[in-house]
């Protein structure tokens, strides 16, 4: 899995955006509050860490998919979610350490995080909770 997702970044991103080893890729952060970005393997799911705040798994269960089908198709939805962090399109809050989240910039989280959220951030840095 981790070889489609190293060549479909390849593919949209410019190889020095980003440092891979063998299971982890890793993108360095464009604002200091933020923090970079981290992909790693584990098992038959990527996990990406979005910056100090939360992070998103990511896999496929449809069973009538070959391996490389469902590697394609898991790789495809991680690319997806980077290119709406790195368009400044997704909204993050939160910590790792308390609990955190995202959402898409303009829209509204779910009622259940739309409290104490605190300040929130998109990739190029902070922004206010009404931006």
């Amino acid at each position: 899995m981790f070889e489609s997702l190293l060549r479909r970044l390849q593919e949209r991103f410019p190889q020095s955006a980003f440092a891979s080893t063998p299971q982890t890729v890793t993108f360095p952060s464009a604002h200091p509050d933020v923090g970079g970005i981290e992909i790693v393997e584990d098992g038959p799911e990527l996990i990406v860490y979005l910056g100090n705040f939360t992070h998103a798994h990511f896999a496929n269960y449809d069973e009538s998919l070959s391996a490389e089908q469902a590697a394609e198709s898991i790789s495809e939805n991680v690319i997806t979610l980077l290119e709406d962090v790195f368009a400044d399109r997704i909204v993050l809050w939160g910590s790792h350490r308390g609990g955190g989240g995202y959402y898409m910039r303009g829209e509204q989280p779910s009622s259940f995080f739309a409290r104490n959220r605190g300040q929130e951030y998109v990739w190029s840095g902070p922004i206010s909770s009404q931006g």
